[in-house]
């Protein structure tokens, strides 16, 4: 059972869980996970892929040519502190496991909102059966499809634009169910 956790939701959340029939479309651009909680069993199975997936993003140098400056700085930022935020993406998605019905390895996950895509690219890396990256600015988009290849950690979709452009997207695909 859950013993504690602190979570909080923006109204934008709401939002796109409504839009999607509520079906839950994640976001690290609009799920806030506090730091302190207690996860369920189905969702301990996050923890073990933390240090590996930070020690993977040591590998990565953080200056990609072709990449405009302010994706290289944001991704040089997030490098330098990647246990830091590989934990916080692993609370975020052990949250999504305590409220969701289905295991990680039959969730369809948008990160929605993905920057360089470091959320969407450790939840493909711990399990989750289907990932798909979404920006609306392209130099981002292209920023997480280098870092897909040079992580050798392939997802199955970037999808460049805004809600709309995500709909649309998922009107000839697998429908998302986070």
């Amino acid at each position: 059972q859950i013993k504690s956790f602190q979570f909080s939701v923006s109204l934008a959340h709401q939002y796109i869980r409504d839009f999607y029939d509520n079906r839950c479309l994640l976001s690290n651009f609009i799920i806030f996970a506090g730091r302190n909680f207690t996860t369920m069993s189905r969702s301990e199975n996050i923890a073990p892929f933390i240090i590996p997936f930070a020690e993977r993003l040591k590998t990565i140098d953080p200056y990609i040519p072709g990449l405009d400056n302010y994706c290289n700085t944001y991704l040089a930022h997030l490098l330098q502190h990647s246990r830091y935020y590989t934990e916080i993406y692993a609370q975020v998605l052990a949250v999504f496991l305590i409220h969701s019905e289905k295991e990680k390895s039959s969730v369809i996950l948008v990160d929605y909102g993905a920057g360089n895509g470091l959320l969407g690219l450790f939840a493909k890396f711990c399990g989750f059966k289907k990932v798909y990256i979404n920006d609306i600015n392209e130099s981002f988009i292209k920023a997480a499809t280098r870092l897909s290849l040079l992580l050798n950690i392939p997802v199955d979709g970037f999808i460049t634009g805004d809600i709309c452009d995500v709909k649309n997207y998922f009107n000839a695909y697998d429908r998302p169910t986070a």
